[in-house]
């Protein structure tokens, strides 16, 4: 992600909404959004994750349930998205959020299908490469506590079935595009091939640029 032209984000008319750790890149940026469908994830990161200044967080309902939400949850400025059993692959795409969103590979699949409810009519997927592979698998910097986290039994299935998320992001463009709506991949180079590529930068050509 280093490459990409994060900082124009802010100055363009977009909306970003940022997943789990992301905010490590944006220590002192306004986001928009910011989700989080993994319990785990939470579980291990809650406290580093609160500390955004975020206007909306969508949560996975379950997420409400855990001891660290109710130590650093802010509710005030918290959704909990209704779950659902079965994800993309199995029900389909749900198009009416009241009903859930199922568990899919990704934090990232869960975001696309809430950035659809939300009525954007453009979404850029930045950052997804799929690949786990590596020393550095994420674009911020990692400590201790991510190293344990990524060594979680569940946390490492869940890697190895990431390859799902390009047959989910396939199941979830036409539904974009019969709304007469775009979802595309705006990183260079990884394996998300289910979506059509355009750089960021000319992404944001596209976009009116704020007046403030």
């Amino acid at each position: 992600m280093c490459d990409l032209p994060l900082d124009r984000i802010f100055s363009a008319d977009v909306d970003l909404m940022t997943v789990n750790n992301s905010v490590r890149l944006f220590p002192d940026r306004r986001i928009a959004f910011h989700t989080v469908s993994d319990r785990l994830c939470y579980g291990s990161f809650a406290e580093r994750i609160e500390t955004g200044d975020y206007g909306t967080c969508f949560y996975r309902d379950q997420i409400g349930q855990l001891p660290e939400w109710e130590l650093h949850g802010r509710p005030e400025r918290t959704v909990f998205v209704p779950s659902r059993r079965g994800g993309i692959l199995k029900r389909g795409v749900q198009t009416h959020a009241h009903f859930g969103i199922g568990n899919d590979s990704s934090v990232v699949v869960f975001s696309a299908q809430l950035a659809f409810h939300l009525g954007f009519d453009a979404v850029a997927i930045i950052g997804c490469d799929l690949n786990y592979e590596g020393s550095k698998v994420y674009a911020y910097e990692t400590d201790q506590r991510d190293v344990v986290h990524g060594r979680n039994d569940e946390i490492q299935k869940r890697r190895h079935a990431m390859h799902k998320a390009n047959a989910e992001f396939a199941l979830l463009r036409p539904v974009f595009e019969r709304h007469g709506r775009q979802l595309i991949n705006a990183t260079s180079g990884g394996n998300l091939d289910a979506l059509p590529r355009l750089p960021l930068a000319q992404f944001l050509e596209t976009r009116t640029p704020c007046s403030q």
